[in-house]
């Protein structure tokens, strides 16, 4: 009898070392809805308050309800700790066979690091897209800019390269010399 308690008590031991050893948060029930387990994880990032109305397993599904961006395929809870802002990727699972339910599981993955590269990532596109309009606008512009007093240039020539009267030719010849500079000063 000694030796199946002490068997009990290390499965027990083990599978709570286990627990608290992982990365990812462990929340169980039992088949009551009674809390079994919260792993180290989750006490070390989680509120006093909130681990306090985890007893209560309606309390964490508001909590997850309340905090939930649903993605795709997951739920993704945001919680604001002590030190900075967390995602988690929320997973439930149901304990026993179909007709032999013995709990519920909570799992929380921290998937912070991931959406912070991901929304770094997207702030970046934005700024690429943003750039990239704004040399779209310049080279329009200055595409305008510069075939205004071309076209003058051009215009003027050929009008002056028609006219006979020195004196109206000078004229044009000025006005081209105007736009002529005008385009140096838009180039420069």
């Amino acid at each position: 009898l000694t030796s199946i308690y002490a068997r009990s008590r290390l499965r027990e031991w083990s599978l709570d070392s286990f627990a608290n050893d992982m990365s990812d948060g462990l929340i169980l029930y039992d088949k009551y809805d009674d809390l079994i387990h919260l792993n180290d994880m989750v006490k070390d990032t989680l509120n006093e308050g909130l681990l306090e109305d985890f007893k209560d397993v309606t309390k964490l599904q508001a909590w997850i309800e309340d905090n939930t961006d649903e993605d795709e395929n997951s739920k993704i809870v945001t919680y604001e700790g002590s030190d900075r802002q967390y995602y988690f990727k929320v997973a439930v699972m149901e304990l026993g066979g179909d007709d032999s339910h013995i709990g519920t599981l909570y799992i929380l993955h921290d998937t912070t690091d991931s959406i912070m590269r991901i929304r770094a990532v997207e702030k970046a596109n934005e700024e690429l897209e943003r750039a990239s309009r704004m040399k779209s606008d310049f080279l329009a512009n200055m595409s305008h800019e510069i075939r205004t007093p071309m076209n003058a240039v051009i215009g003027m020539a050929e009008i002056a390269m028609r006219e006979k009267d020195p004196e109206q030719i000078t004229d044009y010849l000025l006005q081209i010399q105007s736009s002529g500079k005008n385009l140096l000063n838009i180039i420069n």
